[in-house]
């Protein structure tokens, strides 16, 4: 388990493994956010900014090595390991958002003008991103060659920071703080986690635990909240 926490006073990238929990050196930013594991689970790829500017960070777990890259000063989103091993990721650049790539072998970017992505998600597969539109705040996906495709979306799915994807639908939170998902093939909505009020849409939890299943409540300092998701 990659996450972030300020349990040492400031933000840090930690590593729990083997029941061993460790902090990684080098690792402290103002801020980090939109945590992603490769898919041999070796590296983790963040985005962090201290003062003005954004970057990709990138931990590699066998070698014990972090590797920053930093970029501007317009705000970063990354989005994920696409099938080619590259980080994907998305940067505002001037008034408008592009998506691009960073290989971090060669330290090459390459960029998508086409799209304007604020926010997004890649598919298990690898095949397809699902992602928000920066104008109109919308959902697409997208095959890397075709046009994307719009995807209709429930009334209360507030796509801001807290959400993610499989294969077959989206992961979500609610207007009233309800873990939700929604299949995309029938717009057919459940409730994954049913307690009203405790989890937020707005933004990733800001206060010792960064994640997708943080609490917009302190429940206690310490502790991990695990579920287990069966539809």
């Amino acid at each position: 388990m990659g996450f972030v926490s300020t349990r040492k006073g400031y933000k840090t990238l930690w590593i729990r493994g083997n029941n061993h929990l460790s902090s990684i050196n080098n690792s402290k930013f103002d801020d980090i956010y939109d945590l992603v594991w490769s898919t041999d689970n070796q590296r983790i790829a963040a985005t962090i900014k201290q003062g003005s500017k954004y970057g990709i960070a990138i931990y590699h777990v066998e070698l014990d090595n972090l590797h920053v890259t930093w970029l501007s000063s317009d705000p970063v989103h990354v989005i994920g390991w696409n099938k080619h091993n590259r980080v994907l990721y998305a940067q505002r650049h001037h008034l408008h958002w592009r998506l691009a790539s960073y290989n971090s072998a060669t330290s090459a970017h390459s960029y998508y003008p086409a799209i304007n992505v604020y926010q997004g998600r890649l598919l298990p597969d690898k095949e397809s991103l699902l992602y928000i539109d920066a104008v109109t705040r919308t959902l697409w996906q997208w095959d890397f060659n075709n046009k994307p495709k719009k995807i209709p979306t429930p009334k209360q799915m507030m796509l801001d920071r807290n959400w993610d994807v499989d294969l077959h639908g989206i992961y979500y939170i609610d207007t009233n703080g309800i873990v939700k998902y929604y299949k995309m093939d029938n717009g057919e909505v459940k409730s994954i986690v049913d307690h009203p009020y405790t989890l937020s849409f707005q933004s990733r939890p800001q206060v010792r635990l960064h994640g997708f299943i943080g609490t917009n409540k302190t429940v206690t300092n310490n502790d991990f909240w695990l579920s287990a998701i069966t539809l």
